[in-house]
């Protein structure tokens, strides 16, 4: 046998034909690929914010229409659990008071969701009618002026 009919097996064997990436393209797509994650956590935080922010404001709209639900039900009737008093009276809040998230008052804004407010005036060309408003804002600490979040509404409710 000579050495030309002798096996291959220690050969190495070089692909002529074969494709890898450089360095250079690997770092660029690293780049690229880091850009577009900084971007998209920029957005999901902007997103959960917003989500927050919803979640707050649907959270003062529900207690204020369930006060103004319980208002229409009982316009000029005292009830105990509504931090609004009777329609037929001209009223207004002094000072703040401090709600928790499902509504009842409490003394402190420690414990306390919302600040609220509430203006009531009693139509008195018509009257029959009563004009109420009412502002509920977040944190409760914090002044209306100055607070996080805001909720106003303004709702005419019917007297007997």
């Amino acid at each position: 046998m000579t050495h030309m009919d002798a096996p291959r097996f220690n050969r190495p064997v070089l692909f002529s034909s074969a494709r890898a990436f450089s360095l250079v393209e690997v770092v660029l797509a690293v780049g690229i690929f880091a850009f577009v994650g900084v971007a998209l956590i920029g957005l999901f935080s902007i997103g959960l914010k917003t989500n927050r922010e919803s979640v707050e404001e649907l959270e003062a709209t529900s207690v204020a229409q369930s006060f103004l639900s319980t208002r229409r039900a009982a316009p000029t009737n005292p009830l105990p659990d509504c931090p609004l008093p009777v329609l037929n009276q001209p009223a207004e809040t002094a000072s703040a008071l401090f709600l928790t998230s499902q509504g009842m008052v409490t003394n402190s804004p420690a414990g306390a969701r919302f600040g609220f407010l509430y203006r009531i005036r009693p139509d008195t060309n018509a009257g029959s009618v009563s004009l109420v408003y009412l502002c509920l804002y977040w944190p409760a600490a914090a002044k209306p002026e100055s607070a996080a979040g805001k909720c106003e509404m303004i709702s005419t409710i019917k007297l007997p």
